[in-house]
C-alpha cells in the first residue's frame, strides 16, 4: 500500500524544502507540505524537538480539570487496544493543548516510544514538534494520518501515526486519540479504527 516509491517521493520533497523549494502534490500531500511550512514559521526544530514532560503533579492536575472526557475515553481507547493488541501499536489520548493524558500500546512499540519520550506528559502539539498525527489533527481539527517521511520530526519518520480530533456536543475541541505503530504497518482502515473511537467518546460526553 506504501511502496519505496512513495517514501523517496516525499523524501525529496523533504530535501527541497529545506533548500526554499515546495514540491507539488505529486510529491508531497498540500496538507502536510502546509504543515512543515507552519512547522517551519514556528521555528520548530526538524532534528531537535521539544521534549519537556509534565510533572507527575502537573500530569495529574490536567487529567482532574478534564476527568468527565478522560473517564469516558479510557474504556474506549482500552478497547482499542485491546482489538489492536499483537500488532506493535500504541493507542494515545490527548488533550486539546497536544498533552498526551493516556497510552496504551504493546511492549516492543513502548520500548522505542519511550525511548523517544512518547509518554504521558508529553506534549505532541504542531507547535512543540511540527507536522504529526496528534499535533496536526488538532490544529487542522479533522482526522488525518501521517505516514514515515511526512513527519516534520526526523526521528519520528520510522513511524506512521493516525489521529482524529475529539468534540464536545457544543463542538468545542477537547482533545484527540491517535494510533501509532512502525510505518511498514501502515493502513487506511487503522484511520477508520481512530476516527470511530473519536466519535463513540464524542457521543458520550455530557
Amino acid at each position: 500500500m506504501f511502496g519505496l516509491d512513495k517514501k523517496q517521493r516525499i523524501k525529496t520533497a523533504w530535501d527541497n524544502f529545506l533548500n526554499g523549494i515546495y514540491m507539488d502534490e505529486n510529491y508531497v500531500r498540500k496538507e502536510i507540505l502546509d504543515s512543515w511550512i507552519r512547522s517551519k514559521n514556528n521555528n520548530v526544530s526538524y532534528d531537535a524537538a521539544n521534549k519537556s514532560i509534565l510533572t507527575k503533579s502537573e500530569l495529574k492536575k490536567r487529567i482532574e480539570e478534564r476527568r468527565e472526557f478522560y473517564d469516558i475515553a479510557t474504556p474506549i481507547i482500552e478497547s482499542l487496544y485491546e482489538f489492536t493488541k499483537g500488532a506493535s501499536f500504541m493507542t494515545i489520548l490527548s488533550d486539546e493543548e497536544g498533552y498526551v493524558l493516556k497510552t496504551l500500546g504493546d511492549e516492543d512499540i513502548k520500548a522505542i516510544t519511550d525511548e523517544n519520550r512518547l509518554i504521558e506528559g508529553c506534549n505532541r502539539s504542531e507547535e512543540r514538534l511540527g507536522t504529526n498525527a496528534i499535533g496536526t489533527c488538532l490544529y487542522l481539527k479533522k482526522p488525518i494520518q501521517i505516514w514515515a517521511d511526512e513527519h516534520y520530526y526526523i526521528y519520528h519518520r520510522d513511524k506512521t501515526c493516525s489521529g482524529a480530533p475529539i468534540f464536545d456536543h457544543k463542538g468545542k475541541l477537547i482533545g484527540s486519540i491517535c494510533l501509532t505503530g512502525m510505518y511498514e504497518k501502515a493502513h487506511f482502515h487503522t484511520l477508520g479504527m481512530v476516527i470511530s473511537a473519536a466519535e463513540s467518546i464524542s457521543k458520550q460526553l455530557g
